[in-house]
C-alpha cells in the first residue's frame, strides 16, 4: 500500500523488502501508517522513482514473498500492479488480458 510522507525524517530511514518496521517507527519518521493495517504487523519501506519524485510504500509479507523469486522491489511491485489490474477485471465481463496487435509491440 503506498504510504503517505508527511515530513522528511523519511529520508533517513533504510528502505527496500528486507527492512522491517512497526507502525510507531514508521510514524516517528513522519509516515502516516493507513488505519487499516494492524499495529503488530511488521512491514518494509519501499522507495521507487515516480514521476513526481520519490514514492513510498509498505510492503506486508506477500511483497517480502515476491522478492523471494526477484530481488528487486521494481520486480515486486510490476507484480502487484498486475494482479490489481487482474482483480479489478475480474467480474466486470472484459477479458482479463488486453487486446494488443503485433504491430503494437516495439521492443
Amino acid at each position: 500500500m503506498r504510504a503517505s510522507v508527511s515530513d522528511t525524517g523519511v529520508g533517513a530511514m533504510k528502505t527496500g523488502f528486507d527492512t522491517s518496521y512497526s507502525g510507531a517507527a514508521l510514524q516517528r519518521h513522519g509516515i502516516v501508517v493507513p488505519a487499516g493495517l494492524d499495529g503488530r504487523e511488521r512491514v518494509s519501506l519501499i522507495k521507487l522513482d515516480g514521476t513526481d519524485g520519490y514514492e513510498y510504500w509498505l510492503g506486508l509479507k506477500n511483497f517480502y514473498v515476491i522478492t523471494r523469486y526477484n530481488h528487486s522491489s521494481y520486480y515486486a511491485m510490476a507484480v502487484h500492479q498486475l494482479a490489481r489490474a487482474l482483480r479489478s477485471r475480474r467480474g466486470s465481463g472484459r477479458s482479463v488480458l488486453a487486446r494488443a496487435r503485433v504491430s503494437d509491440w516495439n521492443p
